[in-house]
């Protein structure tokens, strides 16, 4: 019987016997391990490069968003207070030779009903171009059915060893625009939970309500006990206000000329579903009388029964409202 035995060749022999190879393969093994570690550490200089290079331009857009609403906000501001000159000193000097001061009063004037009914609202931004922003500003009286959109174009340049840019206005542009009360997005958060009310389907109704409404037991022992005064008569929205991160809507309940009742809603920016609205607050007003059950219309309400949805801010200063269904 023969036995056959494998050896490793002999470049990979330590010590004195073989034909010494086994230096030059260790010499081969180190070269090509720091030839990766070259090319790895290039790798990660380069990604760390680019990681740099793009939280940078992150940064520099959100810098520039920001400094543009601030702009645009104050010159909505000194529109609103009738400070033109101040406007003016902002334009960049193309646009400051094509719109004089008595021509920003003419169009102050000629939209006042709607600046000075209203406070102003940044309803949207984007960058077009690089360093050039449009900003949307809106004067919207809650009861109007017509708004102002005022349309501002901000160059922001940057400075060197400086994080703000250099800002300058250089287009301006108003344009009056119809407004539908029952379109807007607070209002149809708040008629279909009358529509749902008036169904039947409370669960649906209690699910537009905010998830934290520390009240809802309460409010819906009021729901049941008032459902001739909510569930009966033409819902009509009386006004809709929108202010950054929330939304006022007043309703009115019952036949035109008669309305028993009177709701605030409060609603702001769902915690359970991105890009809706949930109900944070219900304030009730009997504006004249309130049936019972029975169809007793003898009980006269003084004061509104409110109950508030605690958001966040409404816990941590520990105020919740309560519903009081007199």
């Amino acid at each position: 019987m023969s036995r056959i035995e494998f050896k490793p060749p002999s470049d990979f022999v330590s010590g004195d016997s073989g034909s010494g190879g086994g230096k030059k393969v260790w010499k081969i093994l180190g070269i090509g391990c720091l030839v990766i570690l070259i090319l790895f550490g290039v790798a990660l200089a380069f990604g760390a490069w680019q990681t740099v290079s793009c939280c940078g331009s992150f940064k520099e857009f959100i810098v520039q968003e920001v400094a543009a609403q601030k702009m645009a906000t104050e010159v909505a501001s000194d529109l609103k207070a009738n400070k033109l000159e101040a406007i003016r000193a902002k334009m960049s000097e193309d646009l400051a030779a094509k719109i004089s001061v008595d021509q920003l009063s003419l169009q102050r004037d000629e939209y006042a009903s709607l600046i000075d009914g209203a406070l102003p609202n940044i309803m949207g931004s984007t960058m077009t171009a690089d360093g050039h922003w449009d900003i949307s500003v809106e004067f919207t009286p809650p009861e109007s059915s017509q708004k102002l959109v005022m349309i501002l174009g901000i160059d922001a340049q940057p400075v060197a060893d400086s994080e703000e840019p250099v800002l300058t206005l250089d287009s301006l542009l108003f344009e009056q625009r119809s407004r539908d009360l029952r379109a807007e997005p607070a209002a149809v958060v708040v008629l279909d939970f009358h529509r749902a009310l008036r169904s039947g389907n409370d669960e649906t109704a209690y699910a537009l309500v905010a998830s934290r409404f520390p009240e809802m037991a309460a409010f819906r022992t009021f729901l049941a006990d008032q459902k001739p005064v909510f569930r009966e008569g033409e819902v009509k929205i009386k006004s809709v206000e929108n202010r950054h991160d929330r939304s006022t809507v007043y309703i009115l309940v019952g036949p035109d000329g008669a309305e028993r009742l009177q709701v605030e809603y409060e609603l702001g920016p769902s915690r359970a579903s991105v890009g809706k609205l949930e109900i944070r607050k219900v304030i009730p007003t009997y504006l004249n009388v309130a049936p019972t059950e029975e169809g007793d219309a003898d009980l006269e309400v003084d004061e509104a029964a409110e109950v508030e949805a605690a958001g966040e801010e409404a816990v941590d200063s520990a105020e919740s409202e309560a519903v009081d269904s007199e």
